[in-house]
């Protein structure tokens, strides 16, 4: 009998983020192609049923992974210090990659499917363990790449102290790895950079999409909206990268043409508190007069309750918004996107590269902006909320395009054969 134990690799399970939403979407696949799903990572956000390493080394908060991270790529070191540092990273490997090993081994798994740790270097011990992993047990592997490091500034415009590890990580250039890309322009980079790869975007059951029901008809009373206000919903994380403040413009400029009070509710947390841009985007919010619910504690993944209150999914969110605002600058994919059209909500989104590339040629409509809030959206915003008609008619055209494009029908048939591809590469390679 073919094993068909999987552990999934990442810094973040079941947390308010895209890469562990998409997590949970291929556990549920597999799961129906009746593999054993584990999991290894630094941080779980909400139950897990499922056997789990979990150690806080792994997670990118963690004081010693921040710490490394600057020295790397913001401080100016001399060649010895380079040299000290990569020592460093590798020594606090060691005992990572132990312990990955022994569950494992264990756990008798024969496929690791290695969530943005590979792409995206926010903990270079980590990822060094893993690459170590992957390369001395010669199991098959999937790396599914969410945002390359070529893409963040932080990263490709910076210092670059440590070039042996940024090679030999940043993809591993292993025989029995299979690539995944989840926009065409990671799957076309990665090529130039001699990889080859899977494209597979990110989906949608568009089959179990949730309604109102008992547990989510309270949600805005219970969120704290009034009778009379619009609730715009923000998907994202509290971070620069997000666009938050054309959020607030928006409902700064609707507001007196619509006559209305409107809410903007973020689901995600801060990437930091103390940061500079969570204190800007509050201090906005409160010179614009303008209510900010961040809802990260009362938004999971999936609905449960903590000392009698409720927590709710995203989906219940969704359902109850008036309009999703995503006007993000930089994404790997960009699940509201999709999201927001299988929920028929209409859409305020900056025209990201994503955006352009993938999802607009496909014929969507969409309130959208080029970096900044013009006359133009403001009216075609007015009119989306103020007109049924012209509402419903977006929205459905919305629903059909990603449905024909971003079903998870499209990702059963294509994790089937990518899990196939990545055994064939696992035998091959140890025939060699």
């Amino acid at each position: 009998m073919t094993n068909k134990n999987v552990a999934i690799i990442h810094s973040t399970i079941e947390c308010i983020d895209g890469v562990s939403f998409e997590i949970k979407k291929w556990a549920n696949v597999l799961k129906k192609l009746d593999y054993n799903i584990h999991y290894i990572t630094g941080k779980i956000g909400g139950g897990v049923e499922e056997p789990y390493l979990l150690d806080e080394r792994l997670f990118f908060k963690d004081p010693s992974v921040r710490r490394l991270k600057r020295e790397s790529f913001v401080h100016k070191l001399t060649n010895e210090e380079k040299k000290r540092l990569k020592k460093e990273i590798i020594g606090m490997a060691q005992p990572i990659k132990k312990e990955i090993k022994k569950f494992i081994k264990e756990n008798n798994i024969s496929t690791l499917i290695v969530e943005n740790v590979l792409s995206l270097p926010l903990n270079l011990q980590f990822a060094w363990a893993v690459t170590d992993v992957i390369d001395e047990l010669k199991l098959s592997c999937l790396i599914r790449h969410h945002d390359p490091f070529w893409y963040r500034k932080y990263f490709s415009r910076r210092q670059n102290n440590i070039p042996d590890i940024m090679e030999r990580c940043f993809p591993p250039k292993l025989p029995n790895i299979v690539h995944v890309g989840i926009n065409s322009a990671i799957t076309q980079s990665l090529k130039k950079r001699g990889f080859d790869s899977v494209y597979m975007p990110n989906v949608v059951d568009f089959r179990n999409i949730q309604k109102i029901d008992d547990y989510n008809k309270d949600f805005r009373q219970n969120i704290g909206l009034k009778k009379d206000q619009l609730f715009f919903l923000q998907p994202t994380r509290l971070m620069k990268r997000k666009g938050i403040e054309n959020s607030l413009k928006l409902i700064y400029f609707l507001r007196e043409r619509i006559g209305k009070d409107i809410v903007l509710g973020i689901t995600g947390p801060p990437v930091y508190k103390r940061a500079s841009y969570f204190r800007k985007i509050k201090q906005m919010a409160k010179d614009l007069n303008i209510t900010l619910f961040l809802m990260d504690n009362k938004i999971m993944y999936q609905r449960h309750m903590v000392e009698g209150e409720k927590i709710y999914s995203i989906g219940d969110a969704y359902i109850h918004a008036d309009m999703v605002t995503f006007p993000s600058l930089l994404e790997g994919f960009g699940n509201p996107v999709v999201e927001a059209c299988a929920y028929k909500k209409p859409l305020f989104v900056n025209k990201y590269e994503v955006l352009k590339k993938d999802f607009l040629p496909l014929g969507f409509d969409f309130i959208t902006i080029d970096g900044d809030i013009s006359n133009e959206t403001i009216k075609e915003a007015f009119e989306v909320l103020s007109f049924e008609d012209k509402r419903k008619k977006m929205v459905e055209k919305n629903y059909k395009i990603a449905k024909a494009n971003f079903s998870s029908s499209r990702l059963n048939k294509k994790l089937k054969e990518m899990m196939e591809l990545s055994v064939k590469n696992k035998i091959k390679n140890n025939k060699k």
